[in-house]
């Protein structure tokens, strides 16, 4: 099994199409927390950046799919870290180094942590113009 973005810790349930955030109708919601899983099922397996393997970061980042920006969140309303903890110092919009190399098997998974700030926009709504994706990577 090749390396994936999965939404559940044994990597059984992958990522299919956009991030979702759902906010109240009132926006009375809040910041939104979420955690994904980058890893693969296979414990043979394993990634490294494809520019220098080895020797350069593995690297997170988001994209905006929203053919119209400014409607909804934008990629810096967005703070990425590899723990809960670590995303109050997160920096919204950057992206997020993750190692030289990441070794296969659930337990070797990385946690991407997100959060999204409070919408100043209208409420009840539900974004999903935001993906996931890494530099390219070599897988071995």
């Amino acid at each position: 099994m090749p390396f994936k973005i999965y939404t559940d810790t044994n990597l059984t349930s992958e990522l299919v199409g956009p991030i979702v955030f759902q906010q109240n109708s009132d926006n009375s919601t809040g910041d939104l927390d979420a955690v994904l899983y980058l890893g693969s099922v296979d414990s043979a397996k394993k990634i490294q950046a494809d520019s220098d393997p080895g020797t350069d970061q593995i690297i997170i980042s988001l994209v905006d799919n929203n053919p119209d920006p400014g409607n909804g969140p934008e990629v810096t309303d967005v703070k990425l870290a590899t723990s809960n903890a670590g995303l109050a110092a997160a920096v919204a919009g950057a992206s997020l180094n993750i190692g030289l190399t990441i070794a296969g098997g659930a337990g070797s998974r990385v946690e991407i942590h997100m959060r999204q700030k409070t919408p100043s926009g209208a409420g009840g709504v539900t974004y999903n113009q935001l993906s996931i994706t890494t530099n390219p990577v070599r897988e071995t």
